[in-house]
C-alpha cells in the first residue's frame, strides 16, 4: 500500500538548515537568497553606502538597454542568442567539431567511453583557456580558418587533444 499523498510545503522542508556551514552554503545558492543578497546590494549602492559599486541615474540604465537591445536584434535577428560556451567553441567557423571527434572514436566505441572522451576534451580545453588576448589568433589547417580569443583556443585545443598531444597513450 502507497504511503498517502500530502502537500510539500517548500518553505519549511526544503529550506536548508543554517546552523551548519554546508546548510549555510546551501541557502546562499539558491535562487530566491542570490537575489535578495542582489536586492540588498543594490539598495546600499543606491544610498551611497558601497566601497566597490556606485549607481547612475535611472536614464544611464535606460540608455544602457536600449543600446544592448539594438546590438542584440543587429547581430542576432533570427531571434535567440546562442550559448557562449565551451561547446559552441568547438563549432567554430560552423564546422561540427564534435562529430569529427565521433568519428575519430568510431562507431564500435561504448556511449560511456565516448562520454569520457568528451569530458575530457572540455575539461582539458577549459584548463587551457585563461584568455589569449586580442593580438592572438589560431589558424586551423585544414579550413584555413583563422580564429582569435575564446573561440580560437578551443579550436586549437580541440586539435591538440584529438592529435593525442595530452594523451599518455596517444
Amino acid at each position: 500500500m502507497s504511503a498517502p499523498h500530502r502537500d510539500i510545503d517548500p518553505a519549511t522542508e526544503l529550506t536548508p538548515d543554517t546552523a551548519h556551514p554546508a546548510g549555510a552554503a546551501a541557502l546562499l545558492r539558491t535562487t530566491a537568497e542570490v537575489r535578495a543578497r542582489a536586492h540588498a546590494l543594490l539598495a546600499r549602492a543606491r544610498r551611497g553606502e558601497s566601497k566597490w559599486f556606485r549607481i547612475g541615474d535611472d536614464a544611464a540604465l535606460e540608455d544602457t538597454a536600449r543600446t544592448v537591445a539594438e546590438v542584440t536584434r543587429d547581430r542576432y535577428p533570427w531571434g535567440p542568442i546562442p550559448y557562449h560556451s565551451r561547446w559552441r567553441h568547438f563549432e567554430a567557423g560552423g564546422v561540427d567539431r564534435l562529430k569529427q571527434l565521433d568519428d575519430l572514436l568510431g562507431a564500435d566505441v561504448h556511449e560511456r567511453e565516448r562520454a569520457r572522451a568528451r569530458i575530457d576534451l572540455v575539461l582539458v580545453s577549459v584548463l587551457l583557456d585563461a584568455g589569449a588576448g586580442a593580438d592572438w589568433h589560431y589558424t586551423e589547417s585544414a579550413s584555413g580558418q583563422r580564429f582569435t580569443r575564446s573561440e580560437g583556443l578551443g579550436v586549437a585545443s580541440f586539435h591538440a587533444f584529438t592529435s593525442g598531444l595530452f594523451s599518455s597513450d596517444p
